[in-house]
Protein backbone atom coordinates (compact mmCIF):
# COMPACT_ATOMS: atom_id res chain seq x y z
CA UNK A 1 0.00 0.00 0.00
CA UNK A 2 0.96 3.77 -0.74
CA UNK A 3 0.37 4.41 3.05
CA UNK A 4 2.83 2.08 3.95
CA UNK A 5 5.74 4.75 2.53
CA UNK A 6 4.97 7.75 5.03
CA UNK A 7 7.73 7.87 7.69
CA UNK A 8 7.12 8.38 10.70
CA UNK A 9 10.72 9.86 11.19
CA UNK A 10 10.24 12.27 8.58
CA UNK A 11 6.53 13.40 9.82
CA UNK A 12 8.28 14.19 13.83
CA UNK A 13 11.02 15.87 12.46
CA UNK A 14 9.18 17.87 10.15
CA UNK A 15 6.83 18.66 13.29
CA UNK A 16 9.80 19.43 15.59
CA UNK A 17 11.71 21.98 13.17
CA UNK A 18 8.22 23.93 12.44
CA UNK A 19 6.85 24.00 15.89
CA UNK A 20 9.95 25.52 16.70
CA UNK A 21 9.20 29.20 16.34
CA UNK A 22 5.62 31.41 15.79
CA UNK A 23 4.40 31.65 12.29
CA UNK A 24 1.78 34.57 11.91
CA UNK A 25 1.54 35.60 8.65
CA UNK A 26 3.37 38.48 7.48
CA UNK A 27 6.10 37.75 10.32
CA UNK A 28 9.68 36.21 9.55
CA UNK A 29 8.83 33.34 11.21
CA UNK A 30 6.40 32.64 8.29
CA UNK A 31 9.13 33.16 5.99
CA UNK A 32 11.31 30.96 7.70
CA UNK A 33 8.29 28.09 7.43
CA UNK A 34 7.78 28.59 4.10
CA UNK A 35 11.93 28.43 3.38
CA UNK A 36 12.19 25.00 5.24
CA UNK A 37 8.63 23.73 3.22
CA UNK A 38 10.45 24.99 -0.22
CA UNK A 39 13.55 23.01 0.98
CA UNK A 40 11.92 19.79 1.98
CA UNK A 41 10.19 20.01 -0.97
CA UNK A 42 12.88 20.81 -3.79
CA UNK A 43 15.00 18.28 -1.87
CA UNK A 44 12.40 15.34 -3.44
CA UNK A 45 11.90 16.83 -6.50
CA UNK A 46 8.53 17.86 -6.16
CA UNK A 47 7.61 20.87 -7.81
CA UNK A 48 6.34 24.17 -5.88
CA UNK A 49 5.94 27.55 -7.03
CA UNK A 50 5.41 30.08 -4.91
CA UNK A 51 3.04 33.28 -4.81
CA UNK A 52 3.45 36.65 -3.60
CA UNK A 53 1.12 38.81 -2.68
CA UNK A 54 -0.75 41.34 -0.08
CA UNK A 55 -2.87 40.38 2.27
CA UNK A 56 -4.91 42.48 5.19
CA UNK A 57 -3.80 41.16 8.17
CA UNK A 58 -4.85 41.79 12.52
CA UNK A 59 -2.30 41.34 14.58
CA UNK A 60 -3.65 41.58 18.08
CA UNK A 61 -0.84 42.93 20.43
CA UNK A 62 -2.01 43.68 24.12
CA UNK A 63 -5.01 44.53 25.63
CA UNK A 64 -5.25 46.38 29.80
CA UNK A 65 -8.92 45.72 31.48
CA UNK A 66 -8.44 47.24 35.40
CA UNK A 67 -11.55 47.43 37.62
CA UNK A 68 -12.43 50.87 39.59
CA UNK A 69 -10.09 48.86 42.68
CA UNK A 70 -6.81 49.12 40.27
CA UNK A 71 -7.04 45.58 39.82
CA UNK A 72 -6.12 44.29 36.44
CA UNK A 73 -7.89 41.27 34.72
CA UNK A 74 -5.78 39.20 32.25
CA UNK A 75 -6.96 39.74 28.93
CA UNK A 76 -5.88 39.52 25.59
CA UNK A 77 -7.49 41.56 22.32
CA UNK A 78 -8.93 39.95 18.89
CA UNK A 79 -7.81 40.25 15.78
CA UNK A 80 -9.42 42.77 13.64
CA UNK A 81 -11.46 44.24 16.91
CA UNK A 82 -10.72 48.10 16.90
CA UNK A 83 -7.11 49.52 17.85
CA UNK A 84 -7.80 51.59 21.03
CA UNK A 85 -4.31 52.58 23.20
CA UNK A 86 -5.73 55.40 24.66
CA UNK A 87 -9.04 53.24 25.74
CA UNK A 88 -12.08 53.99 27.43
CA UNK A 89 -14.41 53.71 30.59
CA UNK A 90 -18.08 52.99 31.21
CA UNK A 91 -20.64 50.64 32.97
CA UNK A 92 -19.65 47.44 32.90
CA UNK A 93 -22.94 45.20 32.00
CA UNK A 94 -23.56 41.78 31.68
CA UNK A 95 -25.67 40.31 29.33
CA UNK A 96 -26.62 36.43 29.28
CA UNK A 97 -28.81 36.61 26.11
CA UNK A 98 -25.89 35.06 24.22
CA UNK A 99 -25.59 32.38 26.86
CA UNK A 100 -29.26 31.36 27.24
CA UNK A 101 -29.32 30.83 23.44
CA UNK A 102 -32.79 30.06 23.75
CA UNK A 103 -34.23 33.79 23.95
CA UNK A 104 -36.78 35.04 21.46
CA UNK A 105 -35.60 37.38 18.60
CA UNK A 106 -37.81 40.20 20.34
CA UNK A 107 -36.24 39.50 23.88
CA UNK A 108 -32.62 39.13 22.09
CA UNK A 109 -33.76 43.26 20.35
CA UNK A 110 -34.48 44.59 23.47
CA UNK A 111 -31.83 43.20 25.49
CA UNK A 112 -29.75 44.69 22.95
CA UNK A 113 -31.36 48.02 23.21
CA UNK A 114 -29.77 48.91 26.44
CA UNK A 115 -26.44 48.41 25.70
CA UNK A 116 -25.91 51.65 24.18
CA UNK A 117 -22.86 53.28 26.27
CA UNK A 118 -22.24 50.28 28.07
CA UNK A 119 -19.33 47.90 28.40
CA UNK A 120 -20.91 44.76 27.88
CA UNK A 121 -19.26 41.59 29.50
CA UNK A 122 -21.12 37.75 27.54
CA UNK A 123 -19.74 34.17 26.51
CA UNK A 124 -19.36 33.55 23.03
CA UNK A 125 -17.11 34.66 19.98
CA UNK A 126 -19.93 35.08 17.42
CA UNK A 127 -19.22 37.61 14.88
CA UNK A 128 -22.40 38.70 14.41
CA UNK A 129 -23.59 39.30 17.96
CA UNK A 130 -20.15 41.67 17.40
CA UNK A 131 -21.32 43.91 14.99
CA UNK A 132 -25.24 43.75 16.97
CA UNK A 133 -23.43 45.09 19.66
CA UNK A 134 -21.55 47.76 17.61
CA UNK A 135 -24.98 48.86 15.79
CA UNK A 136 -26.77 49.02 19.49
CA UNK A 137 -23.66 51.45 20.58
CA UNK A 138 -22.11 49.46 22.83
CA UNK A 139 -18.85 50.44 23.85
CA UNK A 140 -16.79 47.53 23.74
CA UNK A 141 -16.59 43.48 24.17
CA UNK A 142 -15.52 41.29 26.81
CA UNK A 143 -15.60 38.01 25.79
CA UNK A 144 -15.74 34.80 28.10
CA UNK A 145 -14.47 32.06 27.13
CA UNK A 146 -16.78 28.84 27.60
CA UNK A 147 -14.88 26.29 29.45
CA UNK A 148 -12.31 26.36 32.55
CA UNK A 149 -9.00 26.35 30.81
CA UNK A 150 -6.60 29.45 32.29
CA UNK A 151 -4.65 29.97 29.20
CA UNK A 152 -6.75 32.21 26.78
CA UNK A 153 -7.66 32.04 23.42
CA UNK A 154 -6.59 34.27 20.39
CA UNK A 155 -9.22 34.51 17.42
CA UNK A 156 -10.33 36.96 14.99
CA UNK A 157 -13.58 39.33 15.70
CA UNK A 158 -13.97 40.07 12.00
CA UNK A 159 -16.87 39.17 9.97
CA UNK A 160 -15.06 39.46 6.72
CA UNK A 161 -13.61 36.39 4.84
CA UNK A 162 -10.28 36.97 3.43
CA UNK A 163 -9.56 40.43 2.38
CA UNK A 164 -12.20 42.80 2.26
CA UNK A 165 -13.74 44.09 -0.78
CA UNK A 166 -15.66 47.78 -1.71
CA UNK A 167 -18.51 46.76 0.21
CA UNK A 168 -17.46 44.23 2.69
CA UNK A 169 -14.64 46.97 4.06
CA UNK A 170 -17.68 48.46 5.75
CA UNK A 171 -18.09 46.01 8.03
CA UNK A 172 -15.39 45.45 9.37
CA UNK A 173 -15.50 45.83 13.39
CA UNK A 174 -15.63 49.73 14.79
CA UNK A 175 -15.24 48.60 18.66
CA UNK A 176 -12.65 47.04 20.87
CA UNK A 177 -13.34 43.27 21.78
CA UNK A 178 -10.99 41.44 24.17
CA UNK A 179 -11.47 37.94 25.77
CA UNK A 180 -11.13 36.71 29.44
CA UNK A 181 -11.19 33.71 30.87
CA UNK A 182 -13.68 31.68 32.24
CA UNK A 183 -12.23 31.87 36.11
CA UNK A 184 -12.13 35.43 35.64
CA UNK A 185 -15.34 36.09 33.73
CA UNK A 186 -17.47 34.95 36.46
CA UNK A 187 -15.84 37.61 38.77
CA UNK A 188 -16.17 39.98 36.46
CA UNK A 189 -20.10 38.48 36.17
CA UNK A 190 -20.21 39.12 39.84
CA UNK A 191 -18.65 42.16 40.13
CA UNK A 192 -21.11 43.67 36.96
CA UNK A 193 -23.91 42.19 39.47
CA UNK A 194 -23.17 43.68 42.52
CA UNK A 195 -23.38 47.60 41.54
CA UNK A 196 -22.82 49.86 38.66
CA UNK A 197 -19.33 49.36 38.28
CA UNK A 198 -17.16 51.57 35.66
CA UNK A 199 -13.85 49.43 33.97
CA UNK A 200 -11.38 50.96 32.06
CA UNK A 201 -9.85 48.70 28.94
CA UNK A 202 -7.44 49.66 26.13
CA UNK A 203 -6.27 47.14 23.53
CA UNK A 204 -3.23 47.43 21.24
CA UNK A 205 -3.97 45.92 17.31
CA UNK A 206 -1.84 46.42 14.63
CA UNK A 207 -3.89 45.76 11.23
CA UNK A 208 -2.17 46.73 7.96
CA UNK A 209 -1.51 45.50 4.52
CA UNK A 210 1.21 43.13 4.51
CA UNK A 211 3.15 41.06 1.83
CA UNK A 212 2.96 36.94 2.21
CA UNK A 213 3.89 33.90 0.21
CA UNK A 214 1.79 30.57 0.13
CA UNK A 215 3.99 27.87 -1.40
CA UNK A 216 1.89 25.39 -3.95
CA UNK A 217 3.47 21.97 -4.93
CA UNK A 218 2.28 20.24 -8.12
CA UNK A 219 2.11 16.44 -8.54
CA UNK A 220 1.39 16.41 -12.37
CA UNK A 221 -0.87 13.86 -13.55
CA UNK A 222 -2.14 11.71 -16.66
CA UNK A 223 -5.00 15.09 -16.77
CA UNK A 224 -5.00 18.31 -16.09
CA UNK A 225 -7.95 17.74 -13.81
CA UNK A 226 -6.89 17.96 -10.03
CA UNK A 227 -7.40 17.51 -6.22
CA UNK A 228 -6.63 20.46 -4.44
CA UNK A 229 -5.03 19.24 -1.02
CA UNK A 230 -4.62 22.36 1.63
CA UNK A 231 -3.62 23.51 5.38
CA UNK A 232 -2.22 26.84 6.31
CA UNK A 233 1.31 27.16 7.30
CA UNK A 234 0.82 30.22 10.12
CA UNK A 235 -0.09 29.99 13.53
CA UNK A 236 -0.31 31.40 16.45
CA UNK A 237 2.47 30.96 18.79
CA UNK A 238 4.00 27.75 18.43
CA UNK A 239 1.05 26.24 16.51
CA UNK A 240 2.44 22.37 16.81
CA UNK A 241 -1.14 21.12 15.86
CA UNK A 242 -2.81 24.06 14.52
CA UNK A 243 -1.42 23.45 11.85
CA UNK A 244 2.42 22.60 11.92
CA UNK A 245 0.94 18.62 11.96
CA UNK A 246 -0.76 19.47 8.85
CA UNK A 247 2.16 20.71 7.53
CA UNK A 248 3.99 18.22 8.02
CA UNK A 249 1.33 15.45 6.70
CA UNK A 250 1.21 17.59 3.57
CA UNK A 251 5.15 17.50 2.83
CA UNK A 252 5.11 13.75 3.30
CA UNK A 253 2.23 13.18 1.07
CA UNK A 254 3.83 15.48 -1.47
CA UNK A 255 6.95 13.26 -1.07
CA UNK A 256 5.09 9.35 -1.19
CA UNK A 257 3.00 10.97 -4.29
CA UNK A 258 6.05 12.15 -6.51
CA UNK A 259 8.29 8.69 -5.63
CA UNK A 260 5.06 6.52 -7.15
CA UNK A 261 3.40 6.10 -10.30
CA UNK A 262 2.09 9.24 -12.02
CA UNK A 263 -1.38 9.46 -10.99
CA UNK A 264 -4.89 10.03 -13.17
CA UNK A 265 -5.36 13.24 -11.74
CA UNK A 266 -2.93 15.63 -10.72
CA UNK A 267 -2.21 17.06 -7.20
CA UNK A 268 -2.03 20.44 -6.19
CA UNK A 269 -0.34 20.95 -2.12
CA UNK A 270 -1.26 24.26 -1.07
CA UNK A 271 0.14 25.70 2.03
CA UNK A 272 -2.10 29.12 3.08
CA UNK A 273 -1.22 31.96 4.58
CA UNK A 274 -3.82 34.74 6.54
CA UNK A 275 -5.53 32.07 8.07
CA UNK A 276 -5.58 32.86 11.60
CA UNK A 277 -4.50 36.75 11.33
CA UNK A 278 -6.26 37.25 8.12
CA UNK A 279 -9.31 35.71 8.34
CA UNK A 280 -8.60 32.85 5.33
CA UNK A 281 -7.17 35.57 3.52
CA UNK A 282 -4.55 32.97 1.51
CA UNK A 283 -7.06 30.51 0.63
CA UNK A 284 -9.74 33.29 -0.04
CA UNK A 285 -7.04 34.95 -2.99
CA UNK A 286 -6.16 31.19 -4.40
CA UNK A 287 -9.73 31.03 -5.10
CA UNK A 288 -9.68 34.37 -6.76
CA UNK A 289 -6.81 34.24 -9.09
CA UNK A 290 -7.60 30.62 -10.10
CA UNK A 291 -11.18 30.55 -10.49
CA UNK A 292 -11.56 29.26 -13.81
CA UNK A 293 -8.97 26.48 -13.18
CA UNK A 294 -11.27 25.65 -9.88
CA UNK A 295 -14.35 25.98 -11.84
CA UNK A 296 -13.37 23.57 -14.87
CA UNK A 297 -10.81 21.40 -13.30
CA UNK A 298 -11.00 20.52 -9.59
CA UNK A 299 -13.09 17.58 -8.13
CA UNK A 300 -12.09 17.68 -4.64
CA UNK A 301 -10.50 19.77 -1.72
CA UNK A 302 -8.91 17.91 1.11
CA UNK A 303 -8.11 20.00 3.79
CA UNK A 304 -6.13 19.63 6.75
CA UNK A 305 -6.59 20.95 10.27
CA UNK A 306 -5.98 19.89 14.29
CA UNK A 307 -4.48 16.71 13.60
CA UNK A 308 -1.64 14.99 15.68
CA UNK A 309 -3.31 15.05 19.21
CA UNK A 310 -2.39 13.50 21.74
CA UNK A 311 -6.45 13.41 22.83
CA UNK A 312 -7.18 12.13 19.88
CA UNK A 313 -9.38 8.90 19.47
CA UNK A 314 -12.40 9.44 17.20
CA UNK A 315 -11.83 9.39 13.71
CA UNK A 316 -14.05 12.46 12.60
CA UNK A 317 -14.71 13.09 8.88
CA UNK A 318 -15.83 16.41 8.19
CA UNK A 319 -17.64 16.36 4.49
CA UNK A 320 -20.58 17.87 2.74
CA UNK A 321 -21.42 14.25 2.19
CA UNK A 322 -21.19 13.28 -1.54
CA UNK A 323 -18.81 10.60 -1.45
CA UNK A 324 -20.77 8.63 1.43
CA UNK A 325 -20.34 7.37 5.09
CA UNK A 326 -19.38 3.88 3.73
CA UNK A 327 -17.16 4.71 1.40
CA UNK A 328 -15.16 6.92 4.28
CA UNK A 329 -15.49 4.17 7.15
CA UNK A 330 -14.09 1.73 4.81
CA UNK A 331 -11.23 3.57 4.26
CA UNK A 332 -10.27 4.70 7.74
CA UNK A 333 -10.76 0.95 8.85
CA UNK A 334 -7.75 0.21 6.19
CA UNK A 335 -5.83 2.15 8.37
CA UNK A 336 -7.37 1.72 11.68
CA UNK A 337 -9.78 -1.18 11.43
CA UNK A 338 -10.86 -0.43 15.50
CA UNK A 339 -11.12 3.22 15.26
CA UNK A 340 -14.43 4.69 16.33
CA UNK A 341 -16.07 7.05 13.11
CA UNK A 342 -17.73 10.39 13.55
CA UNK A 343 -19.26 12.71 10.94
CA UNK A 344 -19.63 16.07 11.09
CA UNK A 345 -20.81 18.44 7.96
CA UNK A 346 -18.46 21.76 7.33
CA UNK A 347 -19.32 24.96 9.98
CA UNK A 348 -18.19 28.14 8.36
CA UNK A 349 -14.34 28.32 9.02
CA UNK A 350 -11.18 26.29 8.13
CA UNK A 351 -10.09 27.72 4.64
CA UNK A 352 -13.11 26.83 3.02
CA UNK A 353 -13.38 29.64 0.45
CA UNK A 354 -13.86 27.66 -2.25
CA UNK A 355 -17.46 26.82 -2.36
CA UNK A 356 -18.61 28.99 -5.56
CA UNK A 357 -16.10 26.86 -8.00
CA UNK A 358 -18.33 23.45 -8.08
CA UNK A 359 -16.36 21.35 -6.53
CA UNK A 360 -17.88 18.48 -6.29
CA UNK A 361 -16.04 16.91 -3.26
CA UNK A 362 -14.63 18.31 -0.18
CA UNK A 363 -13.89 17.06 3.26
CA UNK A 364 -10.83 16.68 5.95
CA UNK A 365 -10.28 14.30 8.42
CA UNK A 366 -8.87 14.00 12.13
CA UNK A 367 -8.80 12.42 15.33
CA UNK A 368 -11.04 14.19 18.00
CA UNK A 369 -11.58 13.97 21.63
CA UNK A 370 -14.01 11.32 22.25
CA UNK A 371 -17.31 13.47 23.58
CA UNK A 372 -17.38 12.61 26.95
CA UNK A 373 -13.88 13.25 27.74
CA UNK A 374 -13.82 16.96 26.02
CA UNK A 375 -12.80 19.77 28.68
CA UNK A 376 -13.16 22.53 26.52
CA UNK A 377 -15.30 24.48 24.05
CA UNK A 378 -12.06 24.91 21.41
CA UNK A 379 -12.32 22.86 17.82
CA UNK A 380 -11.74 18.91 18.31
CA UNK A 381 -11.71 19.10 21.44
CA UNK A 382 -7.69 20.04 22.09
CA UNK A 383 -7.52 22.51 25.52
CA UNK A 384 -4.67 24.41 24.08
CA UNK A 385 -5.72 25.15 20.50
CA UNK A 386 -4.48 29.20 19.72
CA UNK A 387 -2.62 29.46 22.49
CA UNK A 388 0.95 29.06 23.36
CA UNK A 389 1.27 25.77 25.31
CA UNK A 390 0.65 24.32 21.88
CA UNK A 391 3.64 22.72 21.60
CA UNK A 392 5.21 19.74 20.16
CA UNK A 393 5.00 17.31 23.04
CA UNK A 394 1.26 17.82 22.71
CA UNK A 395 1.85 15.86 19.18
CA UNK A 396 1.32 11.99 19.65
CA UNK A 397 3.23 10.77 17.28
CA UNK A 398 1.40 7.57 16.28
CA UNK A 399 -1.97 9.41 16.14
CA UNK A 400 -0.46 11.65 13.52
CA UNK A 401 0.84 8.77 11.06
CA UNK A 402 -2.94 7.24 11.41
CA UNK A 403 -4.11 10.34 10.40
CA UNK A 404 -1.49 11.39 8.00
CA UNK A 405 -2.25 7.28 6.11
CA UNK A 406 -5.85 8.24 6.28
CA UNK A 407 -5.24 11.81 4.66
CA UNK A 408 -3.20 10.17 1.73
CA UNK A 409 -5.21 7.15 1.34
CA UNK A 410 -7.98 9.76 0.38
CA UNK A 411 -5.89 12.15 -1.58
CA UNK A 412 -4.67 8.88 -3.82
CA UNK A 413 -7.94 7.67 -4.53
CA UNK A 414 -9.69 10.66 -5.78
CA UNK A 415 -6.92 11.20 -7.37
CA UNK A 416 -6.50 7.77 -9.32
CA UNK A 417 -10.40 5.97 -8.85
CA UNK A 418 -11.61 5.58 -12.28
CA UNK A 419 -15.01 6.46 -11.27
CA UNK A 420 -15.76 8.70 -8.36
CA UNK A 421 -17.70 7.44 -5.15
CA UNK A 422 -21.54 8.87 -4.76
CA UNK A 423 -24.00 7.89 -2.00
CA UNK A 424 -27.40 10.26 -4.18
CA UNK A 425 -29.69 9.43 -0.85
CA UNK A 426 -26.96 10.12 1.81
CA UNK A 427 -26.14 13.46 0.24
CA UNK A 428 -29.91 14.58 -1.18
CA UNK A 429 -31.54 12.87 2.30
CA UNK A 430 -29.17 15.58 4.40
CA UNK A 431 -30.62 18.67 1.86
CA UNK A 432 -34.11 17.23 2.52
CA UNK A 433 -33.74 16.59 6.28
CA UNK A 434 -32.83 20.37 7.13
CA UNK A 435 -35.56 22.30 4.63
CA UNK A 436 -37.76 20.05 6.08
CA UNK A 437 -36.52 19.94 10.08
CA UNK A 438 -36.49 24.56 9.48
CA UNK A 439 -40.27 24.41 7.96
CA UNK A 440 -41.44 22.77 11.28
CA UNK A 441 -39.58 25.42 13.78
CA UNK A 442 -40.51 28.40 11.78
CA UNK A 443 -43.59 30.62 11.24
CA UNK A 444 -45.89 29.59 8.49
CA UNK A 445 -45.17 32.22 6.20
CA UNK A 446 -41.59 30.66 5.31
CA UNK A 447 -42.94 27.82 2.91
CA UNK A 448 -40.45 26.09 2.22
CA UNK A 449 -42.64 23.39 0.18
CA UNK A 450 -41.58 24.28 -3.34
CA UNK A 451 -37.67 23.75 -2.43
CA UNK A 452 -38.42 20.39 -0.68
CA UNK A 453 -40.05 19.17 -4.06
CA UNK A 454 -37.55 21.04 -6.38
CA UNK A 455 -34.13 19.08 -4.41
CA UNK A 456 -36.44 15.81 -4.54
CA UNK A 457 -36.76 16.29 -8.49
CA UNK A 458 -33.23 16.99 -8.54
CA UNK A 459 -31.92 13.50 -6.77
CA UNK A 460 -34.70 11.66 -8.67
CA UNK A 461 -33.05 13.20 -12.14
CA UNK A 462 -29.41 12.64 -11.73
CA UNK A 463 -29.84 9.09 -9.92
CA UNK A 464 -31.92 8.08 -13.06
CA UNK A 465 -29.43 8.94 -15.42
CA UNK A 466 -26.43 8.16 -13.35
CA UNK A 467 -27.74 4.73 -13.80
CA UNK A 468 -27.72 4.77 -17.69
CA UNK A 469 -24.06 6.63 -17.89
CA UNK A 470 -20.61 4.46 -17.65
CA UNK A 471 -17.21 5.53 -17.31
CA UNK A 472 -16.52 9.47 -17.75
CA UNK A 473 -19.50 10.78 -18.47
CA UNK A 474 -20.25 9.70 -14.79
CA UNK A 475 -17.66 11.70 -13.00
CA UNK A 476 -18.81 14.83 -15.34
CA UNK A 477 -22.75 14.73 -14.26
CA UNK A 478 -20.89 14.25 -10.09
CA UNK A 479 -19.23 17.51 -10.58
CA UNK A 480 -22.14 19.04 -12.03
CA UNK A 481 -24.86 18.26 -9.53
CA UNK A 482 -22.61 17.75 -6.59
CA UNK A 483 -20.59 20.96 -7.31
CA UNK A 484 -23.77 23.02 -7.67
CA UNK A 485 -25.76 21.41 -4.63
CA UNK A 486 -22.67 21.98 -2.47
CA UNK A 487 -22.55 25.70 -3.51
CA UNK A 488 -26.37 26.15 -2.91
CA UNK A 489 -26.10 24.42 0.73
CA UNK A 490 -23.25 26.35 2.29
CA UNK A 491 -23.31 29.61 0.80
CA UNK A 492 -26.10 32.79 0.44
CA UNK A 493 -24.13 34.98 -1.85
CA UNK A 494 -22.31 34.87 -5.16
CA UNK A 495 -19.98 32.28 -6.60
CA UNK A 496 -17.30 35.12 -7.12
CA UNK A 497 -17.13 36.73 -3.89
CA UNK A 498 -17.06 35.52 -0.54
CA UNK A 499 -19.85 34.85 2.45
CA UNK A 500 -19.66 37.01 5.56
CA UNK A 501 -18.05 34.27 8.40
CA UNK A 502 -21.54 34.26 10.16
CA UNK A 503 -21.94 30.45 10.67
CA UNK A 504 -25.75 30.05 9.49
CA UNK A 505 -25.55 25.89 8.98
CA UNK A 506 -27.09 24.36 5.35
CA UNK A 507 -28.59 26.95 3.02
CA UNK A 508 -27.38 29.69 4.95
CA UNK A 509 -30.03 32.91 5.24
CA UNK A 510 -32.80 30.44 3.60
CA UNK A 511 -32.32 28.66 6.87
CA UNK A 512 -31.95 31.62 8.91
CA UNK A 513 -35.57 31.92 9.96
CA UNK A 514 -35.39 28.85 12.31
CA UNK A 515 -37.03 29.58 15.56
CA UNK A 516 -38.67 32.53 14.29
CA UNK A 517 -42.19 33.74 14.33
CA UNK A 518 -44.06 36.57 13.90
CA UNK A 519 -45.16 36.71 17.63
CA UNK A 520 -41.76 36.37 18.56
CA UNK A 521 -39.83 38.74 16.64
CA UNK A 522 -39.82 42.79 15.85
CA UNK A 523 -41.80 44.17 13.23
CA UNK A 524 -38.50 45.12 11.12
CA UNK A 525 -36.63 42.27 11.73
CA UNK A 526 -39.43 40.32 10.98
CA UNK A 527 -40.27 41.86 8.13
CA UNK A 528 -36.16 41.80 7.36
CA UNK A 529 -36.31 38.01 7.33
CA UNK A 530 -39.50 37.43 5.46
CA UNK A 531 -37.02 39.80 2.50
CA UNK A 532 -34.04 37.62 2.93
CA UNK A 533 -36.40 34.09 2.76
CA UNK A 534 -37.97 35.04 -0.07
CA UNK A 535 -34.75 36.32 -2.16
CA UNK A 536 -32.91 33.11 -1.01
CA UNK A 537 -36.26 30.84 -2.03
CA UNK A 538 -35.86 32.52 -5.72
CA UNK A 539 -32.03 31.89 -5.80
CA UNK A 540 -32.68 28.00 -4.86
CA UNK A 541 -35.66 27.52 -7.30
CA UNK A 542 -33.68 29.30 -10.19
CA UNK A 543 -30.70 27.58 -9.79
CA UNK A 544 -32.42 24.22 -9.26
CA UNK A 545 -34.38 24.83 -12.29
CA UNK A 546 -31.30 25.42 -14.34
CA UNK A 547 -29.18 22.54 -12.98
CA UNK A 548 -32.54 20.61 -13.83
CA UNK A 549 -31.98 21.54 -16.99
CA UNK A 550 -28.60 20.89 -17.94
CA UNK A 551 -29.38 17.33 -16.39
CA UNK A 552 -31.95 17.04 -19.09
CA UNK A 553 -29.33 18.50 -21.88
CA UNK A 554 -26.47 16.59 -20.29
CA UNK A 555 -28.72 13.00 -21.00
CA UNK A 556 -28.92 14.27 -24.64
CA UNK A 557 -25.22 14.87 -25.44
Amino acid sequence: MMTERISAENLMQHVRYLSGFEKLSGSRGAHQAVEYITDVLHKNDVPVEIYRFQEYLSNPISSMLQLQDGQVIRSRPRSFSLNLPRGLKGELVYDDSHWKKKLTPLEVSKRLAGMKGKIVLSHGFDERYAKQLEKAGALAWIQIWDSPETEIHEDTVSSVWGTPDLDSSLLLLQIPVLCVNLPDGNRLIQYAKEAAHEVFLSTCVETAVQEVEVPVALIQGESEEFVLVSGHYDTWYAGAMDNVTANAACLEIARVLQKGDKPRRTVRIAWWAGHSNGRYAGSAWYYDHFFQDLRKHCLAHINSDLIGSQLGEVATVITTGLEGRNFEKELIRTVDPQAPVAFKRFGRGADQSFWGAGIPYNLMTRYEVLPEKRTTTAPGGSPWWHTKEDTFEKVSPEVLLKETKIFLENVALFAGQEILPVDFSGYFGQMIERLQSVQEQSDDCFDFSPCIEAVKKIQEKTTALYRQLSGEARNRLVKLVGGTMNWLMQTYGSPYGQDLAYAYGMFPHLTAVAGSYRKNTDPAGFLFLQTEFQRQKNRLLTELELLEEKIGWFGQA
